[in-house]
C-alpha cells in the first residue's frame, strides 16, 4: 500500500522557488484538496503532518510563499491566524498569485476589482476552454516532475 508521502510526492510539481505545487483538486480558494479516509482534507495540511508532524493545537499553517497550491512543508510555518493574516502582503497579487498592477486590474463599474488574467480565465472557463492549471501565474511552472520531489539534488522522504 503507498504511504501517505509517496501519495503527495506523486501529486505535485516542483518549481524553481521550491514549492510542491499540488497539480491535482484545488478548493475554491485555491489550495489543494485531497480525499484521505473518507473525508476531503486540506493537502498542505496533509503533506505537513505526513513530513513533520501534528499541527499544534490553536494553530494554523502559514504560507511562507505565498502560494495557496504549494504543500512543501518548509515553506508551511505553523502560526496563530492573527500572524498569519498579519503577514500577508496587501494588494501586490490577486488571490491567484498574479500581480496586481493598473495596467492587470479590471475595474467595475460598481467599484469592484479583478485581476485581468482571472477574469480572461473565467471567460475561458465559462465556454469550456480552460481548466483550473491555467489560473496557476506562470512565474510557478514547475522544474521537475513525476514519482519523487527532487530538493537539492536528493529525493526527500
Amino acid at each position: 500500500m503507498e504511504t501517505l508521502r509517496a501519495r503527495v510526492r506523486r501529486s505535485v510539481d516542483v518549481s524553481e522557488n521550491g514549492c510542491w505545487l499540488w497539480r491535482l483538486r484545488l478548493d475554491r480558494h485555491g489550495y489543494g484538496a485531497m480525499h484521505l479516509d473518507g473525508r476531503t482534507r486540506l493537502a498542505h495540511r496533509v503533506a505537513y503532518e505526513a513530513f513533520v508532524g501534528p499541527i499544534p493545537d490553536g494553530l494554523t499553517l502559514d504560507h511562507t510563499c505565498r502560494v495557496r497550491h504549494c504543500v512543501n512543508p518548509d515553506h508551511l510555518d505553523p502560526c496563530t491566524t492573527g500572524e498569519n493574516t498579519a503577514r500577508i502582503p496587501r494588494d501586490t497579487t490577486c488571490r491567484n498569485g498574479h500581480p496586481r498592477t493598473e495596467a492587470n486590474t479590471y475595474l467595475s463599474p460598481r467599484g469592484g476589482r479583478m485581476c485581468l488574467d482571472c477574469r480572461e480565465y473565467w471567460k475561458r472557463r465559462a465556454k469550456g476552454l480552460a481548466t483550473a492549471d491555467e489560473l496557476r501565474p506562470p512565474k510557478l511552472k514547475p522544474v521537475a516532475r513525476g514519482g519523487g520531489v527532487r530538493i537539492s539534488g536528493a529525493t526527500r522522504g
